[in-house]
């Protein structure tokens, strides 16, 4: 239980990590001086796409659990349910952190980061 909440705050704090970059960094590019802030929706939009991908996960596991023969009334899980358990709290795991790992090699937008800002401040400046 300790490990996944430490787990979580990792995510949440990558993920946190990133959504700021993105809003901030796309004030240059999104909205103008007549339109809407984009902040907001940003961020309803983020909420929603979390709870959808919560319940992708949940029919994940449920799918893995269902297909090794998991069946919540017996006291005894066969061998194959046991495999389908451990593969969603190591197996799964592991490969959604490698996903993860893979995906962060290709941000790049720190690597833009001084050209967005001399860009945003000259748009200011020249206001």
């Amino acid at each position: 239980v300790h490990g996944g909440i430490g787990e979580g705050r990792i995510h949440l704090t990558q993920l946190g990590h990133h959504i700021q970059d993105h809003i901030g960094k796309g004030e240059g590019h999104m909205g103008n001086e007549q339109g809407p802030e984009i902040q907001g929706f940003l961020m309803a939009f983020i909420g929603f796409t979390i709870k959808i991908a919560n319940s992708l996960v949940s029919l994940l596991i449920t799918t893995i659990l269902n297909i090794g023969g998991y069946d919540g009334s017996k006291d005894v899980q066969t061998a194959s349910a046991c495999t389908a358990i451990e593969f969603c709290y190591i197996g799964l795991p592991v490969i959604l952190m490698v996903a993860v790992v893979i995906i962060n090699v290709f941000y790049h937008l720190d690597k833009q980061y001084p050209e967005i800002r001399a860009a945003l401040d000259a748009k200011r400046n020249n206001a």
